[in-house]
């Protein structure tokens, strides 16, 4: 399984990259998704609320472009958006 990650913010990616290995050791991280082949995830940061959500729609697009992603995760505070839906 391939993952494509969208974060909120930069450090965020070392957060996650460290969880991920410990918690997943047969996945492996990658710095682009061009490195991306089996068992890989690639973490992207969003650059925060609300750049996040424009990060997320070009990770739609990305994986659309690249098939062998398997999932795409967006990793956000969700008081942030439980509020901003609120106010919608």
């Amino acid at each position: 399984m391939n993952y494509y990650i969208v974060v909120e913010g930069e450090t965020e990616i070392e957060v996650y990259k460290s969880w991920i290995c410990s918690r997943n050791p047969g996945l492996s991280y990658v710095n682009s998704i061009e490195e991306i082949r089996d068992n890989h995830f690639f973490i992207l940061s969003g650059k925060g609320y609300p750049q996040y959500f424009n990060m997320i729609e070009a990770g739609i697009e990305d994986v659309r472009q690249y098939p062998h992603i398997n999932y795409l995760v967006a990793a956000v505070d969700s008081e942030l958006l439980y509020c901003g839906f609120l106010l919608c």
